[in-house]
């Protein structure tokens, strides 16, 4: 142990206590040796300082040793007591034990048994404070697991709650898109409509707080006009504060860019402004946020790269930060709050978000008149879209034939009437067991399936396992109010080709639909297409009275010549294909392109392009001897 205890000699003989001093300079080389001869000032300084060991003699006028070691609280203190006793008698080495000394030592004593007793009494001081320490570290260990049990058990609870109001996004969402569609440009009721799309937009990057709570979502990285996103923060903050607490805005019009997540920076605005208004709930107060760029900002101890910063003032008049504490505030679970007035967590999301986004965050705080922090980030000279208006986009069309599969049925009704208007067909189903069911009965009737992910019975990750299957080319959506964990080969695995978050928009869902059946369609172009050369035929189900000509084939579609008299079959139909000697029957199909006047054999005709849906392993080998037997490859 380090010779630099506090040791305090307690002994009404001043040339005894002085003579006991000089041994434990010289011999025991200790610097910090006080000695008191009045035993109750003894007693007042032993309560209120720091001493290591205190050697105590017993026969003391007014007060002895013993009396004054029963006045004293040792379970509270950190300090070992040696007792000095020139009494001989066991009596009273055990009452010096009972009473908590850790060792006692008879008068006249030996220098060396004296140096050789107060190191072993240090030594197991040491001991017992590296216990303490320990059993302390537990008990903080303890804590901080509890607390993470119940953060655990509250990210849990974030998800579930958001994936519920994703859902009913969704409804708001949709039916806002459908009855703006209903109306004429011009009704007065579409700029109503558009707050509703704001607000449902606003609303779901909340539920991404959520899921970043709940550690369910990923962060994205955005060029971001600070302006805007505290602003966004200042309308929830005002909506929640007491009517007692002014908040006032100081910035410029002009844009502050910062590279980083939007809905982590909302955290740092949220939780800077709530523990503002917390400090000051009682009496009320002034809360103050304030933006402005500074250039190289000069702060000890600080790891920030020279360069442009933005700089978020947060200032309240409230209670402050006790000095003793301010360097402790940024420890996780740390908090001076009451029960359920908060985790200790926020200031330690903030500081970790802060150093994420390659910024700093002080704080000068002075107790009942003003706490200021500061938040230093990277300025960007990049330009952003304003995020703060929807902006209208093409929603693109189709005529397919789509599987939807939701357990609630104001969400299924929504999509449903959206994706119709679109101009698709779609078949609805609330149950997943049934909807398994209706494809298997018949697989080649369905372009693509759109599918809910939480569902009873089946989930929407084990009926696309399912659907794939039973046909494995077929394209598969994926949707959820949860940010699911999944990677994309696994989605692959099981045929989904997208993963989109509700609440999902108009657009957002149009375009993923046509991408899919589109990319689908481009697949099947790149199979080798053949030449008839025999004068094969094509006959339809729809219209089983009249042939066309075969012109080409391939593995996943081919072309049909018609008299220029109008169409005949269907967009979606069945089709045979008839030679001499081969026929492929029933092969599911639908009609892709059209070009009028196309010259044939000197007639005027009309060319279909056809692409198949879907072929029967039996299907697909008698296609395979006709191409083998009555066509050639066309290399042009």
């Amino acid at each position: 142990m380090e010779k630099f205890p506090w040791i305090l000699i307690v002994d009404d003989d001043h040339n005894m206590a002085r003579s006991i001093a000089d041994v434990l300079h010289t011999i025991g080389g200790y610097r910090n040796v006080k000695i008191l001869n009045d035993p109750h000032e003894a007693l007042d300084q032993i309560g209120s300082s720091k001493y290591d060991l205190v050697l105590l003699d017993v026969t003391m006028p007014g007060l002895t040793g013993f009396e004054l070691l029963d006045s004293l609280d040792l379970i509270a203190m950190d300090t070992s007591f040696i007792i000095m006793t020139g009494d001989i008698s066991t009596e009273s080495a055990v009452q010096a034990l009972r009473l908590g000394a850790s060792d006692y030592i008879r008068k006249p004593f030996d220098p060396d048994e004296l140096i050789a007793r107060i190191a072993k009494a240090l030594e197991q001081h040491e001991l017992r404070d590296q216990h303490r320490q320990v059993a302390l570290e537990n008990q903080t260990l303890e804590i901080q697991l509890r607390q993470s049990q119940k953060m655990e058990a509250i990210g849990s609870l974030a998800g579930g709650v958001a994936h519920d109001f994703n859902n009913i996004l969704s409804i708001i969402m949709g039916n806002a898109e459908l009855a703006k569609e209903a109306m004429e440009h011009d009704h007065e009721a579409q700029d109503k409509l558009s707050k509703v799309e704001i607000a449902s937009t606003r609303a779901k990057e909340l539920i991404n707080q959520l899921l970043t709570f709940s550690r369910k979502s990923d962060s994205r990285w955005e060029q971001l006009d600070l302006n805007s996103l505290v602003t966004e923060c200042l309308l929830l903050i005002r909506s929640s504060a007491p009517s007692n607490i002014v908040i006032r805005h100081d910035t410029s019009e002009a844009p502050h860019f910062i590279l980083g997540d939007a809905i982590q920076i909302h955290q740092i605005v949220l939780n800077l402004c709530t523990n503002a208004i917390q400090a000051m709930s009682q009496d009320g107060g002034l809360l103050i946020i304030k933006l402005e760029s500074v250039s190289n900002p000069n702060l000890e101890q600080s790891e920030l790269a020279p360069g442009q910063y933005l700089k978020l003032n947060v200032v309240d008049n409230g209670s402050g930060i006790p000095a003793d504490i301010s360097n402790r505030i940024f420890e996780p679970y740390f908090t001076t709050k009451e029960v359920g007035r908060g985790t200790g967590m926020g200031l330690a999301v903030v500081h970790g978000i802060v150093k994420a986004h390659g910024g700093e965050i002080r704080v000068e705080s002075t107790p009942n008149v003003k706490t200021e922090f500061s938040v230093y980030l990277p300025l960007t000279d990049k330009t952003v879209t304003p995020s703060d208006e929807i902006i209208a986009e093409f929603a693109p069309p189709g005529n397919e034939r789509i599987l939807l599969i939701d357990d609630e049925d104001m969400i299924l009704d929504v999509i449903s009437k959206t994706l119709i208007k679109l101009g698709y067909r779609v078949d609805t189903y609330i149950n997943s067991r049934s909807a398994l069911a209706a494809f298997k009965n018949a697989p080649e009737e369905y372009d693509i399936v759109i599918t809910d992910m939480t569902m009873p019975g089946m989930t929407g990750y084990k009926l696309s396992e399912e659907i794939s299957r039973i046909r494995s080319n077929i394209p598969i959506i994926l949707c959820s109010g949860y940010n699911e964990k999944f990677d994309q080969q696994t989605l692959l695995g099981v045929g989904i080709q997208r993963f989109l978050m509700k609440p999902v928009s108009r657009t957002e869902l149009a375009k993923n639909i046509r991408e899919l059946l589109d990319e689908s369609l481009k697949e099947r172009r790149r199979d080798k297409r053949f030449e008839s050369t025999n004068g094969a035929f094509v006959n339809f189900l729809s219209n089983p009275n009249e042939l066309g000509t075969l012109l080409d084939v391939s593995k996943s579609g081919l072309s049909v010549s018609y008299e220029a008299r109008g169409q005949f079959f269907n967009e979606v139909d069945k089709l045979s294909i008839i030679s001499d000697d081969i026929r492929v029957d029933q092969i599911p199909c639908r009609s892709v392109s059209k070009v009028d006047n196309f010259a044939s054999e000197g007639l005027k005709a009309s060319r279909y392009g056809i692409h198949f849906e879907y072929l029967t392993p039996s299907q697909s080998r008698q296609l395979s001897r006709l191409i083998e037997n009555h066509s050639k490859e066309i290399t042009h």
